[in-house]
């Protein structure tokens, strides 16, 4: 069975979209869009096994950084500062740092790779002209923010961290939490064309 997918979206060349017998079994999103049609027509090509893999370990690398502050956030921090325990926040980053620095350098090379996939053109993505490109401009404010936070806190906090610094390097952790999480939220946005 053939089926011809037609619906609006942010990308001129995404008009229409010829799916395929997989289609059929697939799951179904609003007006009987298929997801995997939906997923090829809203970025104008096909998904690719390689464009699958790309976002999987996109994906997993998102896991362990939002998860790992998270955890940092909610758990570590409240009781290093209401006890004023530097060691507890040093413990936790010397152990972190190892998977989640590593984590955030895989997301910034897979997520400007999916970008260029969706959207060949990088001049379009500092444009909020489209839904591809609203997405891709806030991904890397939110990238740059981050890096921002990171580079400060490593610089100028941790190697001079002590019992007065502890609550500017708190700011910090929670501020670059919240950026992960956006960082989710943006990304489920961008695939679903729905939360912004």
């Amino acid at each position: 069975m053939n089926v011809k997918v037609t619906y609006a979206c942010s990308h001129p060349r995404a008009l229409s979209q010829e799916g395929t017998d997989d289609d059929a079994n697939a799951p179904q999103l609003r007006w009987g869009v298929t997801a995997s049609a939906a997923a090829a027509v809203d970025s104008g090509h096909r998904v690719t096994p390689m464009y699958k893999y790309l976002l999987l370990i996109h994906v997993l690398g998102a896991t362990i950084w939002t998860g790992g502050h998270l955890v940092l956030a909610l758990t570590v921090l409240p009781k290093a500062l209401k006890t004023r325990n530097v060691e507890a926040i040093r413990q936790f980053e010397s152990g972190y740092e190892r998977i989640g620095m590593p984590a955030l350098f895989v997301q910034v090379i897979t997520g400007i790779w999916l970008a260029y996939r969706v959207l060949p053109d990088p001049a379009a993505w500092f444009s909020f002209g489209s839904h591809t490109s609203t997405h891709i401009l806030l991904k890397l404010v939110a990238l740059t923010l981050t890096l921002i936070l990171a580079m400060h806190a490593r610089l100028r906090i941790i190697p001079r961290l002590d019992e007065r610094r502890l609550t500017l390097l708190g700011y910090h952790i929670v501020s670059v939490t919240i950026l992960a999480v956006i960082f989710v939220i943006l990304g489920v946005s961008f695939r679903t064309g729905g939360l912004l």
